[in-house]
């Protein structure tokens, strides 16, 4: 169960007892298929907007529980994400979509500091 809580126009997004009412964050945020764990495919791109903020935390999935913040700094070229994985041998794969306020395409994607070729627009 997850519940939402807007701090200062940022979206953060909690594990918690009680969360029936914000399953549709859930499935913005977090879907899983299969050896795969897909982030943040339908978050809306205001949420992207410069100086905005996105953080899920304790989650539940297949996986086990996981965490993921996506900090944006759109004016300076970039967007920021910071994961905290699930601990689960199964969990082969974590996609995370990226979707600029306005539209813009990846140029670069950096992965624990080393540049990474094979993403996707």
């Amino acid at each position: 169960m997850i519940s939402k809580k807007r701090i200062e126009d940022d979206v953060v997004v909690r594990g918690e007892e009680d969360g029936r009412g914000f399953a549709i964050y859930y499935m913005f945020l977090i879907y899983g298929e299969e050896n795969k764990l897909f982030l943040a495919m339908g978050t809306p791109r205001k949420w992207l907007k410069d100086g905005k903020a996105i953080t899920v935390e304790r989650a539940a999935t297949y996986f086990g529980t996981l965490g993921y913040e996506l900090h944006s700094r759109v004016s300076s070229g970039e967007i920021e994400a910071v994961l905290k994985p699930p601990k689960c041998n199964s969990l082969e794969e974590v996609v995370i979509r990226f979707r600029h306020p306005e539209k813009k395409l990846m140029r670069e994607v950096i992965v624990n500091g080393v540049r990474w070729d094979s993403f996707k627009f």
